[in-house]
């Protein structure tokens, strides 16, 4: 009888080692290698990838799981790579990333959806090489929003540019 738990497979893949340590792993199947049928597809395709921000969201179904320090340590470290990064602490109602970064924001994610503020406005460099968007502590309302300050919000958040990497702290 054999079993194919995951247990299984990594003991599977840890015999399949090649003399130099390293793991052989063989694909299921053949990519797809028509992905660009011309050259001017490819070219396309590079740029618009050199161009576009990655957007990246560090998420969890639980609190107290260490998001928010999973998300300022990555954000430091891709700036450290040379990257231009945004992070935006979009835990709404217990925003923290501040916190961590002994930071004391003048301005919160609260007065842009509020209309008092421009996103822009609101944007804090830091010593650590990153940007960052403070959320807001305590603030109910911020959970509730109607769908017009939503569509607002994700407006002005969509607005900003010029970074390579955005992360959102969930």
């Amino acid at each position: 009888m054999e079993f194919t738990d995951q247990a299984a497979n990594l003991r599977k893949l840890a015999y399949s080692r090649n003399e130099a340590g390293v793991a052989v792993l063989e694909p299921e199947a053949q990519p797809n290698e028509n992905i660009a049928e011309t050259p001017e597809a490819t070219e396309d395709i590079a740029t618009s990838q050199e161009t576009a921000t990655r957007v990246i969201a560090v998420t969890s179904g639980k609190g107290g799981v260490g998001k928010s320090t999973l998300s300022v340590n990555l954000a430091i470290s891709i700036a450290r790579m040379g990257k231009k990064v945004l992070l935006f602490d979009g835990d709404l109602g217990l925003a923290n990333v501040n916190v961590l970064m002994g930071i004391i924001p003048e301005h919160s994610i609260y007065e842009v959806i509020k209309g008092k503020k421009k996103i822009e406005d609101i944007i804090i460099s830091t010593s650590y090489g990153i940007d960052i968007i403070a959320g807001a502590n305590g603030i109910s309302q911020l959970a509730n929003l109607t769908e017009a300050q939503r569509d607002e919000f994700m407006s002005a958040f969509g607005a900003v540019g010029g970074y390579d990497v955005m992360l959102i702290d969930t």
